[in-house]
């Protein structure tokens, strides 16, 4: 594990976030464990690349339920625990699909929309209670989800180099981002150092 070798704590919880009690079981195992925690990042989320007309209801239930009702499920439960203790931090994973239109993912689109969306209104309320909330924007990231889009692309013919030149010749700095670049972000927004900021949609 990547962080075997630093002096943290670590627990591990498996829950399918598209199950709201499995929701409000997890946010019981982190209290239970850490009863002063005091940042939430929601990281979570599935893609479903696909033209609007070939969705059926039950794929977009469950993109809405993990990308967008389990967010809003643990930031309520995370934010009544914090206005308990006096304050702390709830940074959201969106995208910049929740910033602009995109082709063949209006459901994925749709969802981090809202989690933006949800990001202001939930930091406009919270904001003279000490907790700060704010939402990172990353364009495309290589995670796991670019490497099964890559799969999928290949089966269909696009050898994986040139699907990765297609989408890399389209991002203004020439490359995907790294998983790192995002934590940095975090862990700024975690910190002491933006305390004066909230309800901000930090692009990258």
């Amino acid at each position: 594990m990547a962080l075997s070798g630093h002096d943290v704590k670590i627990s591990i919880f498996c829950a399918d976030l598209s199950n709201m009690s499995e929701v409000d079981r997890l946010f019981s195992f982190c209290i239970e464990r850490e009863p002063l925690i005091d940042t939430l990042v929601n990281n979570a989320g599935i893609h479903i690349g696909k033209p609007f007309t070939e969705y059926d209801m039950d794929e977009f239930d469950r993109l809405m339920k993990i990308n967008v009702y389990s967010v809003f499920r643990l930031t309520q439960l995370f934010v009544q625990h914090l206005q308990s203790i006096g304050g702390g931090k709830v940074i959201n994973l969106a995208s910049l699909a929740g910033l602009k239109e995109s082709q063949n993912q209006v459901p994925y689109n749709t969802s981090k929309h809202a989690v933006v969306g949800f990001t202001k209104c939930v930091a406009l309320e919270n904001a003279r209670n000490g907790i700060t909330v704010n939402a990172i924007c990353p364009g495309i990231v290589e995670t796991d989800l670019i490497k099964n889009v890559e799969t999928k692309m290949e089966s269909s013919g696009m050898s994986r180099q040139e699907f990765r030149r297609k989408v890399e010749e389209q991002i203004t700095i020439g490359r995907m981002l790294q998983p790192q670049e995002i934590a940095s972000i975090a862990l700024f927004l975690a910190s002491s150092e933006a305390d004066g900021m909230t309800g901000q949609t930090l692009v990258i």
